[in-house]
């Protein structure tokens, strides 16, 4: 038995995609001429998310059943929530933070796709993939040799 699906594409919805489009544009014209700002309303996001998700830890702790799962679910949420009230402290520290974390992730998508492109010689295209891995690790030597100035914008492009 087969359903068919269909697509709502009345002109509401058009419309609501449109000025969602546009709002998202704006709000990313205003990144680009206030990159700082931009940058501190993200670490302050950021801090934001991790209290709630700190707090939704510890209220799911003790709905796993076993002492040492809540040990580690409290554990965990209440890291969660220094870390998080550390961010919203001072949200410039936080940015440092997410450029750090972004450096990593930048020099572990490198790795791992050096990695494949060498397990995969034989394969067609390999030599592109050996190419990202290349470019992620330079990017975050860059990232990482400007670090104090980089910490500013660089999350915004990560």
């Amino acid at each position: 038995m087969s359903q068919a699906t269909s697509v709502d594409t009345s002109l509401e919805q058009f419309h609501g995609g449109v000025v969602a489009g546009a709002i998202i544009v704006v709000l990313g014209f205003l990144a680009i001429l206030f990159p700082f700002f931009a940058e501190i309303s993200v670490s302050v996001l950021f801090g934001a998310l991790l209290v709630v998700g700190g707090t939704v830890h510890v209220g799911h702790a003790f709905s796993v059943g076993s002492f040492w799962g809540v040990v580690w679910q409290v554990l965990l949420g209440i890291l969660y929530g220094i870390v998080g009230i550390m961010f919203l402290a001072n949200p410039v520290v936080g940015l440092t933070s997410l450029t750090i974390l972004a450096i990593a992730s930048f020099i572990v998508d490198g790795v791992v796709e050096i990695g494949w492109a060498v397990a995969g010689r034989g394969n067609r295209r390999w030599i592109w993939l050996l190419a990202s891995g290349i470019l992620s690790l330079i990017v975050a030597s860059l990232l990482w040799v400007g670090f104090l100035a980089t910490a500013v914008w660089a999350v915004d492009f990560s």
